[in-house]
């Protein structure tokens, strides 16, 4: 309501006016563990989304960006709802290209909706890092084969029993004769 300059004239008018109340979304992606790899060889990394902001990303989806430097299954992880403050981990498996030593950047395109069916998508970007070899076989030891092992045992048993039986003094003597001969 209003009146006009000269306060003599009455005029009323009804305006509508509307907002969407909606929060905002703060993604944070992470390494959150990762297995020690090199070049031409596979291994897992566990990638960590955390919901920072204050709204519930609804039908949450991470498509992984194809990388030049690995391959990555799966390439689609479907999350679902993901609320404020929450998080949700999930297991990449990957296999490293003939590539050198460092930390190399992997994207993943987050794709998602708000309360009022609003579709975004956003990328957020990981680094893995990819040892030198040494790293990776200290990490990872040669392992003694199984056969060898009870080959050994086997025979450190049969050395026992034919030393109680006498049988080494026997064989030592006569190797000792047929040194002089």
């Amino acid at each position: 309501s209003y009146y006009d300059e000269t306060r003599s004239t009455s005029y009323s008018d009804t305006k509508e006016i509307g907002a969407s109340v909606s929060g905002n979304y703060n993604f944070v992606t992470t390494v959150d563990s990762q297995d020690i790899i090199t070049s031409e060889t596979t291994g897992s990394v566990t990638i960590k989304i955390a919901n920072a902001g204050n709204q519930e990303a609804l039908h949450l989806i991470i498509n992984v960006i194809k990388s030049d430097n690995f391959d990555i299954n799966p390439t689609t992880i479907y999350v679902g709802n993901l609320k404020s403050d929450d998080y949700d981990s999930e297991k990449l498996s990957l296999k490293v290209g003939s590539i050198d030593p460092g930390l190399y950047p992997i994207n993943l395109q987050i794709n998602y909706e708000d309360s009022f069916g609003k579709s975004y998508s956003e990328i957020q970007p990981v680094s893995i890092k990819v040892y030198s070899k040494t790293e990776y076989s200290l990490a990872h030891p040669p392992q003694t084969p199984f056969a060898i092992v009870v080959f050994v045992i086997i025979l450190i048993i049969a050395f026992f029993i034919a030393y109680k039986k006498g049988y080494l003094n026997k064989l030592f003597i006569l190797m000792n004769e047929y040194a002089r001969i």
